[in-house]
């Protein structure tokens, strides 16, 4: 677990999930740019009309909360609600690299995003301002489902 999460923290798990994502240079842009900029027009029937749309996890798909897996290693701990509660609440997670470019990309790009998350409700206002923190459209244009 502790090399998983030093891995995760490290430059080369950064430069993976950004190049995934975003990747500026149209040469190598992001898988998930690219289906973006190729998606349009593939909807059929009734769903034409539709904008199109984009479901992704909150975690470790937007945030990254491997500080929490840190603090549970140092602490000689394992997951509890409460201790997770307690982590979502002092909004420290970081922005998966690429995530907040790629969600103005689909933005900019008229592509609806919608955001899944398993955290309790009671996370809800924290998660979103830990989202807002980073100035990106994510929080402020989802609502609760």
């Amino acid at each position: 677990m502790l090399l998983a999460d030093l891995w995760t923290q490290r430059r080369r798990y950064r430069g993976t999930h950004h190049g995934v994502r975003a990747g500026q240079d149209p040469a190598r842009r992001g898988a998930g740019r690219q289906e973006l900029d190729g998606g349009a027009g593939r909807q059929k029937g009734e769903y034409q009309n539709l904008p199109p749309a984009v479901v992704l996890d909150v975690d470790e798909t937007l945030l990254d909360n491997s500080l929490y897996q840190v603090w549970m290693l140092k602490n000689n701990q394992t997951f509890s609600t409460k201790t997770w509660n307690q982590f979502c609440a002092d909004q420290v997670s970081l922005a998966i690299p690429g995530a907040v470019e790629f969600t103005k990309y689909a933005d900019a790009k008229g592509v609806k995003v919608f955001y899944l998350s398993n955290r309790d409700v009671t996370t809800e206002k924290a998660t979103r301002e830990n989202m807002e923190s980073w100035a990106s459209p994510w929080a402020a244009t989802s609502t609760p489902s």
